[in-house]
């Protein structure tokens, strides 16, 4: 099923469960398409939506942060956690908000948002040498690439709970397989019609929808191609494999375009821990 089928269908037989885009989404995708917008601005801008200030305060405050003396402040606490952190926290606390993933009942909190925190940090490694814009692109479009299945989990909890379980049982490959498999589509395409229906900028949209997508691989723009590398390798760090597999899928040609691919997934290896207590901290054990 492609985008358009979907959204017409999800249109036409359930309307009501149409997520609407939240007001704390679109406002910091603003914010942060600004290249000159720094910590102070951003931190200006979560102290609107008290959910989220309230989340970071906690997140400084945990173990993971382990600060020395409490953080009694969203300035303090942006401090603390730096740039990088309240950026993806606050982007995945908002997108998280209209949805109810809890209806599905296989369905990890940690492990989905471990997941996305490890693509947006792959994301941002593979494109260390494009503009700031390029670079901040990619890693939202990475930490959303899978709002798909957060989607999912709520509009066909006991299709995705089986897709899960499909993979958590080895008769899957991927999740995006078993989704596609259980629910008629696939989580990418899912979020590709999310993020339509929302409006996200095109270059979000392009780089969910061609996550997966090895065909024309010399046409995608260069936030789709770092998107696919990112999820390529949290995909490899799922499996716990150590290396990437030189001659798996489409390695071959994300060495070409990374020929330090394998630092770059080292890297995202050795701050895995880390990244998992983030979730765990936000998102619960």
């Amino acid at each position: 099923m492609d985008v358009r089928k979907l959204l017409h269908k999800i249109e036409s037989e359930a309307k009501e469960r149409l997520p609407v885009v939240p007001a704390s989404v679109s406002q910091l995708l603003k914010v942060l398409g600004d290249a000159d917008v720094g910590l102070a601005d951003l931190s200006r801008v979560v102290e609107n939506y008290p959910t989220i200030a309230m989340r970071l305060i906690g997140l400084a405050n945990s173990a993971w942060s382990a600060p020395a003396t409490p953080v009694t402040s969203l300035t303090l606490a942006c401090g603390r956690l730096g740039f990088r952190v309240v950026r993806s926290v606050s982007i995945a606390l908002a997108v998280a908000e209209p949805f109810n993933a809890a209806l599905c009942k296989r369905f990890d909190n940690r492990k989905f948002w471990t997941t996305s925190l490890v693509r947006a940090d792959a994301a941002s490694l593979l494109a260390d040498r494009e503009t700031r814009e390029t670079r901040e692109s990619a890693r939202t479009a990475a930490l959303l690439s899978n709002m798909g299945l957060l989607w999912l989990a709520d509009y066909m909890p006991r299709e995705t709970a089986d897709a899960l379980a499909d993979v958590d049982d080895g008769r899957q490959a991927s999740v995006n397989a078993a989704t596609l498999d259980r629910c008629g589509f696939g989580y990418d395409i899912a979020g590709t019609a999310i993020a339509t229906y929302w409006k996200l900028p095109s270059v979000l949209v392009s780089a969910i929808q061609h996550q997966y997508d090895t065909d024309g691989l010399e046409q995608l723009d260069a936030v789709s191609r770092q998107v696919m590398g990112a999820v390529q390798m949290s995909h490899a760090l799922s499996l716990g494999m150590e290396q990437l597999d030189p001659d798996s899928g489409v390695m071959p040609w994300l060495r070409q375009q990374w020929p330090n691919i394998d630092r770059i997934y080292a890297d995202i290896r050795a701050s895995a821990d880390d990244t998992a207590e983030v979730a765990a901290a936000l998102f619960g054990d």
